[in-house]
């Protein structure tokens, strides 16, 4: 590991609260999600939702656009968690969840809509449930999974987002008891994991991770991971990474990241950091040449300020890995602020030179970081 700590670059303050936000390919921009919502005398909403994309580096914004269905948001306001703003197709496409009912598809640097994907929802009542969406790296694709509400209960759909058509559907299967928790798409398009989880959220001998194509969404592979993983992205087109959901196997004295090969269903390699547990959220670079894990330390009490059994974050860093040799080459120093219960979120650009964390439902700037 390098002894060398990545320069963290300029800030600057954004204009309301984020919900999410993305780093370029190439690490030089982020695209941030900034929205409000005041109630008024009726008991009505009145939201407003903006995308802005930040030079970080030279303390500017770059380009905003307003979105437009904010306005229709009447009978609550906006999510604060479940925003999604990404960089799609080599940096092709900006494509962003307005927490609402639609996928915009913009123009990375003039942020016009070129596109838009509606989720069939009514945009006046709001979110009911969650949505989680994500999106190719290299490809057209975009994906969601959500629950409750119009969008139906565990339903996962595929979208092409040049075309806004809806590709393909998947639904939970009541009768198997599990979940999706958590859904990647392979850089090259070409394959979408599912990370399954049972009501208990207990270690099961049935396969917890499925394997699909992206044609029709048909199995491709499924095995099980031993454990209960707290999420998992693909790093590479043919590897998973997943966050351990217990310390346990040949290092456990410590929660690792382990790599597992899609086609075999296979455990290839584990991620692991000296001195803590590393944990969720965890990103690729896109060619799948590095891998960065969160790394908090928590200090633990039995009982105090009359909560017992509370757990908060002492300290945080985040690491990143080289897939092939599993060396650590890069630890951060800590960082802060501290803020929870969402806590910060610490991201890998796709071409894995630049790493950015950023704090959801928050007012503060993300920051950035060159790697080595």
């Amino acid at each position: 590991m390098h002894n060398l700590y990545a320069q963290q670059l300029a800030t600057m303050r954004l204009d309301g609260s984020m919900s999410s936000a993305a780093l370029s390919p190439d690490g030089r921009y982020v695209a941030v999600n900034v929205g409000g919502s005041r109630q008024q005398a009726d008991g009505s909403w009145n939201s407003t939702e903006s995308i802005e994309v930040l030079d970080l580096a030279a303390s500017k914004v770059v380009a905003r656009v307003d979105l437009p269905t904010a306005s229709f948001l009447k009978n609550g306001p906006l999510s604060s968690t479940d925003g999604f703003v990404g960089y799609c197709d080599k940096g092709r496409y900006l494509a962003v969840y307005d927490e609402i009912g639609t996928v915009f598809v913009l123009n990375p640097h003039s942020l016009e809509i070129e596109a838009r994907i509606g989720l069939g929802e009514q945009p006046h009542v709001g979110v009911l449930g969650y949505r989680r969406v994500v999106c190719s790296a290299n490809s057209s694709l975009i994906a969601v999974n959500g629950n409750g509400g119009q969008f139906g209960l565990g339903v996962l759909r595929l979208f092409d987002f040049i075309s806004g058509a809806q590709i393909a559907e998947l639904r939970q299967n009541p009768s198997a008891g599990a979940a999706f928790r958590q859904i990647s798409l392979s850089p090259d398009g070409s394959k979408l994991a599912i990370l399954l989880q049972n009501p208990r959220r207990t270690p099961t001998k049935s396969p917890n991770i499925e394997i699909r194509e992206t044609k029709h969404l048909a199995l491709l592979s499924q095995f099980t991971t031993g454990d209960v993983p707290d999420g998992l992205t693909f790093s590479g087109d043919l590897e998973v990474v997943i966050v351990q959901g217990q310390a346990m196997g040949r290092d456990s004295s410590r929660r690792a990241l382990q790599l597992w090969n899609v086609e075999s269903g296979k455990e290839e390699r584990r991620y692991t950091d000296a001195s803590s547990d590393v944990q969720w959220p965890i990103s690729s670079s896109a060619d799948g040449t590095r891998i960065l894990g969160y790394i908090p330390t928590f200090r633990e009490c039995r009982f105090c300020n009359g909560l017992e059994g509370r757990r908060d974050v002492k300290e945080q860093r985040f690491a990143v890995w080289n897939k092939i040799t599993g060396a650590e080459i890069y630890r951060s120093e800590p960082f802060s602020p501290i803020v929870e219960p969402l806590g910060a979120q610490p991201v890998l650009s796709q071409d894995g030179t630049t790493a950015m964390v950023y704090w959801p439902d928050n007012v503060i700037t993300p920051r950035t970081y060159t790697l080595p």
